[in-house]
């Protein structure tokens, strides 16, 4: 693990995911499983750019999302493509 909740947390700059509502719904499995949520994310991202100056913290941990949890697949692919992008420098 890790100091931030077990690998669990990362570490933000803003508070204003605190302050959505439904946050909970929207990022849910069944969400996930409907197709619906890179429209969430994207709409999300909207508001985060617009909201994240009036929230302002210097250190926030905040939870990831379900979906990064030890997710072996994806730690993999994401590992394989930093060795591809810098191995002209290696």
């Amino acid at each position: 693990g890790d100091a931030l909740n077990d690998g669990q947390s990362l570490v933000a700059n803003s508070r204003i995911l605190e302050y959505l509502p439904l946050k909970n719904l929207w990022t849910s499995e069944w969400v996930t499983k409907q197709g619906w949520r890179d429209s969430i994310v994207d709409f999300g991202g909207l508001i985060l750019l617009l909201g994240q100056r009036f929230t302002f913290e210097e250190f926030l941990v905040q939870k990831s999302s379900p979906e990064s949890f030890n997710n072996e697949e994806w730690r993999d692919a994401l590992y394989q493509w930093s060795l591809d992008e810098v191995r002209p420098w290696l």
